[in-house]
Formats: structure tokens, sequence, C-alpha cells
């Protein structure tokens, strides 16, 4: 067996002198991020308590059948809520259907060189925009711009289209309807729910163009 030499010793005792301070901090940060995370659990715990309790007169007296009923009527304290449930999952529905293949193709749009830069661009420039557009504003723009503009053409759908497809039926639109807020709603949350162009681009480019000269086409690619 070989012994070791002071120098060897010198060195090692160097090392985990400099890497004291680093286990140190590496500790204190996930001791700090575990305490974060409790007082995160602890924080939910509490906010739904807090609504159990707040609700308890509400539920004693009426019970548990407003969630299913659809009538409204403060005057006789009857408060269904079924149609703002109904109307809540249509429009997520709605804003989902129109935000994920626009949000994903816009993705995939500005990662594979579809189009020159100065297309990109501000396309890129616009999305980012949108996010930091407040709700409040997109809510007013489609309230007072985009419901007016599409008031006739839909109309016109519900005319043709709704005695034989139930969804586009009814009386005819006089205002802002679920199709509309769902689509004011889908223009909102697809910036957000769009995967980010850089997780397209993250494959190198000489796997990209290996593929391509092997014959698959661009979207196999």
């Amino acid at each position: 067996m070989t012994s070791a030499t002071p120098e060897q010793f010198n060195t090692l005792t160097d090392i985990q002198k400099r890497s004291t301070p680093s286990r140190l901090i590496d500790i204190g940060f996930v001791r700090g991020t575990l305490a974060l995370a409790v007082l995160a659990g602890i924080l939910l715990v509490w906010v739904i308590g807090q609504t159990v309790e707040s609700a308890m007169p509400a539920i004693q007296q009426f019970g548990l059948s407003f969630l299913w009923n659809t009538r409204w009527n403060p005057v006789e304290d009857i408060y269904g809520i079924l149609p703002q449930i109904y109307g809540t999952l249509m429009t997520s529905a709605v804003a989902l259907v129109f935000a994920i293949p626009l949000g994903i193709g816009t993705a995939i749009f500005l990662s594979q060189d579809f189009a020159p830069s100065w297309v990109v661009q501000p396309i890129a420039f616009a999305i980012e925009l949108i996010v930091a557009i407040p709700s409040v504003v997109l809510g007013l723009w489609g309230l007072f711009v985009l419901v007016p503009a599409v008031r006739e053409p839909f109309r016109w759908i519900n005319a043709t289209f709704g005695g034989f497809i139930p969804l586009l039926g009814g009386p005819p639109p006089r205002g802002p309807s679920l199709l509309l807020v769902g689509i004011i709603l889908g223009i909102m949350i697809s910036p957000i729910i769009s995967p980010s162009p850089q997780h397209f681009q993250a494959l190198p480019r000489e796997l990209r163009d290996g593929s391509l000269a092997l014959g698959c086409t661009r979207w196999e690619t």
C-alpha cells in the first residue's frame, strides 16, 4: 500500500475547505425550498378550510341541490348555479379547442423555418405582447370590437346551419355568446399554453438535416 504524501494531504484539505461553503449553500437551498413547499401546502389547506367554513351556513340551509338547480331567484331564496357551471365548462372547452391547435401550430411555424425572419419576428413579438396585455383589456376588446364585427356572420351561420346542427341552433344571437367568449378566452390563453419555439429548436440541426437526407418529409422530421 502506498502512503499519501504531505502535498496530497494539503490538496485534500484545500478541497474540503472550498467545498464546505458550497455544501452549506446546497443544504440551505434544499431546506429553504422544503420550507416554502410546506408553507404552500399549509396555505392551500387553510384556504380550503376557510372556504368550507364560510360555505357551511349556506349548505346547511339549502343543501347541495343548488349544484344541479337551474333556477336563480333571490326573492325566493333559490340559487341554482347549474347554468353558470354549464357556461364555464362550455367556454373553457371552446377556448381549449381554439387555443391548442393555434398555439402548437404557431410554435411549429415559428421554429421550423417555414417563413423568413422578417415574417417570424413580428409574429413572435405579437405573441409576447398578447401575454403582457391585461385580461380586462382583451375582454373589452372582444366586447366592443369582436362582438359587433361577427354579429352578422353569426346570424347567417345560425340561420343556415342551426336547423340541423343543434350547437348552432337557438334564437339569433344579439350580443356576446358562449362561442365568442370561448374564442376570446382562447386568444388570451393561446400564448400561455403553446410550447415555446425553443422546444422544437432543441433538436440539433445536423439530425434534422440527416432526417431530410434519408427521405423524411419536413412534417415527419
